[in-house]
């Protein structure tokens, strides 16, 4: 009789434990997952933050350098900085204070090929040709 009240209480014991613990369980996870999924978001919403400004700096750096939008351009380089992984080199910030970016040609419709004339290449610090999205080589007019 006596093995009986030891598996009848570790029974009681077990309910108990698994009523209490089942719950936390879920508020857990349910926490985990919502925190994962805001972070989610968050890093989306950065990611098209980031997107707009070299967008915009993009734009201001395809004007021609005045002293009136030299601020400009020292901000349009600085958010480009910030939001690239690979930095621009010195050599390149210097271009792009004293040139516009140029506007590529596309031509052939059916196999576009795009062509620079009389440009310098921009470059990271190791020498590397900075792209845009489509893979295009940024550069600056000569």
């Amino acid at each position: 009789m006596m093995s009986k009240d030891a598996w009848d209480k570790a029974d009681i014991v077990a309910k108990i434990f698994a009523t209490l613990l089942v719950p936390v369980l879920l508020t857990v996870a349910g926490t985990y997952y919502n925190n994962a999924m805001k972070e989610k978001e968050q890093l989306q919403k950065d990611k098209e933050i980031s997107l707009k400004n070299i967008e915009i700096a993009v734009g201001i750096l395809n004007a021609k350098p005045t002293s009136d939008n030299q601020s400009l351009r020292d901000w349009a380089i600085n958010t480009i900085n910030k939001y690239s992984e690979i930095k621009l080199s010195l050599e390149a910030i210097k271009l792009l204070k004293e040139r516009p970016l140029p506007k590529p040609q596309v031509i052939y419709k059916e196999n576009p090929i795009t062509i620079i004339e009389a440009a310098t290449f921009l470059t990271d610090e190791k020498g590397n040709k900075l792209t845009d999205e489509q893979g295009r080589p940024l550069t600056t007019e000569k």
